[in-house]
């Protein structure tokens, strides 16, 4: 298990990561090296109990909503795994695209409240993509991939997501891959991070949350 997690990881991190704003990916499915666009949605698996799926997971641009779904460039490094063996075992990649999911609270809907209610009512968007992330992992191992080669990864609220996931349902999958774990991307706009700098920026954003807590 830490050997599958040690190649898995390295591999991801070795490759450069460039996140430019291209070739958006729009459905949930399969990819492959050749087309990281997804070309298989069903969960037909041929030998599954010989392979490895990562589950992987974007980022998410809103608090309770997403207005897309992934990009090529942000799914080039995990392509590069696909079809490499571990102990025998051949990784596959599923894209998880969660755009269509709403928070029950979403800014969509109050986009006119500027001010957030104090308490939340419901859930929020990342435990619906915690919970659609166990939908899938069912699926295949109903397909006949064991348990414990299924690993969940994504960066930025989908590296959120997978922490999310392991803290509550650390038996559900193989392990979990999570990284650039921030969310939403507000600070740096919000904060003005790049006219202040970073460490000016967080005692201001440090202070403000002092205020209103």
């Amino acid at each position: 298990m830490r050997k599958i997690l040690f190649i898995i990881i390295f591999s991801i991190l070795i490759n450069p990561l460039y996140a430019g704003p291209k070739d958006k990916v729009k459905k949930s499915g399969f990819i492959s090296k050749k087309n990281i666009h997804p070309i298989k949605n069903d969960f037909n698996i041929d030998d599954p109990k010989n392979k490895i799926i990562l589950i992987y997971n974007h980022g998410q641009n809103r608090n309770d909503f997403v207005t897309r779904c992934s990009w090529v460039s942000m799914l080039r490094n995990h392509a590069s795994l696909i079809d490499q063996e571990v102990n025998g075992k051949k990784i596959m990649v599923y894209n998880l695209c969660s755009d269509h999911l709403r928070g029950d609270m979403s800014q969509e809907k109050n986009w006119w409240n500027k001010k957030p209610p104090k308490v939340y009512k419901g859930k929020h968007m990342l435990d619906k993509r915690v919970e659609l992330n166990l939908e899938i992992t069912e699926k295949l191992v109903k397909a006949g991939v064991p348990r414990k080669q299924v690993f969940v990864t994504g960066h930025s609220c989908g590296g959120l997501t997978t922490l999310l996931l392991m803290s509550r349902h650390p038996d559900k999958v193989g392990g979990g891959i999570s990284y650039m774990q921030a969310c939403f991307g507000k600070l740096s706009h919000k904060y003005k991070v790049k006219k202040l700098g970073v460490e000016k920026a967080m005692e201001k954003f440090r202070k403000k949350s002092a205020r209103t807590s």
